[in-house]
């Protein structure tokens, strides 16, 4: 570094001799370049053709001794290379003694004109600096900015995909798929059936035969439904249990309408179909429960569902001899955006011999849903929605069986 600089003081220096008329100072300072540039290998003649070219000449001299000076150093080493360029300081720092008062006054007003020239580019430099950093932290803003928007629209397509799935895949919709599936297999011709056998079976059964085929569809979904139940803090003053009944429900990833009917007629809601991640939906409500059952329900819950994996069906699962299962009332269902929730629970105990075994409820609470929510008994179906309107000579609307549905759940709980 230091060496750098003294080749520039050197070579600096320069410039003064191509005035006209010399001073001693310029004359000193030339004399010293002379020898030197010399010394590293520049021949007189060269330096003084050089020094006439005005444009030039300045330039190819300072490359010259750079060129030569690395030589130099190769030849004899680095330190005496350095004991070079020491000795030429050391002499021109001597021949400053020449200056005429002229001579400094325009040297330092040289030196204060350079030094006002750097402070500008310094500020010029220090505002494009700061220009391009506030642009840079535009562009980041910018870009931070897009990626927020893009992230904000991608979360809220994945928001409205996942709501259009649980629409379309709620358990209406399956129910409803599921009836025309097997409604249009049970109308298709059967092969020893004559046209005739065929038209009146449709004409004098189908009504009945779509009301049995919901019936059963409505059997097999609540079976195989879970659920989870979390009880609140019991207030025992006012004997107020809060409690929340909910279930995990999937949210199907599908691109067709092929796949989407796979989804909604396969039965144990389509488990073989592992694009899917899981929502959640719940009641809550304040049960009004004395203390003893209160701490009964507790035991018999935190029982449960630690047995089971934090699950509850629809159906008996018998544990030690007593249980916690949902009505098989559909009354006491409910629909919530389309997604069925019971909203009363029965301790259930069983009485008698492992082979003749018999069951007696215990107790029976209600939910006080606070929000009006349709119930599966006023559910209605009819022949155009379930697009089955060609089997009919006429719209046919109708409800589930509430009693095949009860016998449909008691067969399977006993």
């Amino acid at each position: 570094m230091k060496r750098m600089f003294l080749i520039g003081l050197l070579l600096l220096l320069v410039v003064p001799t191509f005035a006209q008329q010399k001073t001693a100072y310029q004359k000193k300072v030339e004399a010293i370049e002379n020898k030197y540039l010399q010394q590293v290998g520049i021949p007189l003649s060269e330096i003084n053709r050089l020094r006439k070219d005005k444009d030039f000449g300045e330039a190819m001299l300072r490359g010259m001794f750079n060129q030569k000076l690395a030589t130099y150093s190769k030849k004899h080493g680095s330190i005496q290379a350095y004991a070079l360029i020491t000795k030429i300081a050391d002499e021109m720092k001597a021949a400053e003694k020449l200056k005429t008062p002229a001579e400094l006054k325009k040297e330092k007003e040289e030196k204060q004109r350079q030094i006002i020239q750097q402070q500008k580019r310094e500020e010029q430099e220090k505002l494009a600096k700061t220009k391009r950093e506030q642009e840079l932290q535009e562009k980041r803003l910018k870009e931070e900015q897009e990626r927020e928007t893009k992230r904000l629209e991608e979360k809220e397509a994945r928001i409205r995909k996942e709501q259009e799935s649980l629409r379309n895949t709620s358990d209406i919709a399956k129910i409803k798929a599921r009836i025309k599936d097997n409604f249009l297999k049970w109308a298709q011709k059967g092969e020893f059936e004559t046209t005739n056998e065929f038209k009146e079976r449709l004409q004098n059964n189908g009504k009945e035969k779509i009301q049995e085929i919901s019936s059963d569809i409505v059997v097999s979904i609540l079976r195989e439904l879970r659920f989870y139940i979390n009880l609140g803090k019991y207030n025992a003053d006012e004997e107020i249990y809060p409690i929340t009944i909910g279930r995990s429900i999937p949210i199907y990833s599908y691109k067709t309408e092929e796949e989407l009917h796979r989804i909604l007629t396969a039965n144990d809601d389509y488990r073989g179909y592992n694009d899917y991640t899981e929502d959640t939906i719940s009641v809550e409500s304040n049960l009004k429960i004395g203390k003893e059952e209160a701490i009964q329900l507790k035991e018999e819950i935190e029982d449960y569902t630690s047995y089971y994996n934090d699950q509850m069906s629809a159906k008996y699962i018998y544990y030690d001899t007593s249980k916690i299962f949902f009505s098989n009332d559909i009354k006491r269902w409910i629909l919530k955006d389309a997604y069925l929730l019971p909203i009363d629970i029965k301790n259930v105990a069983k009485i008698g011999g492992e082979n003749t075994p018999k069951f007696i409820i215990k107790s029976e609470y209600d939910l006080d849903i606070k929000e009006e929510y349709p119930l599966l008994s006023e559910l209605q179906f009819s022949t155009s929605e379930l697009e089955l309107s060609e089997y009919f000579p006429e719209e046919y609307t109708f409800t589930l069986d509430n009693e095949k549905i009860k016998k449909g759940l008691r067969e399977e709980y006993f």
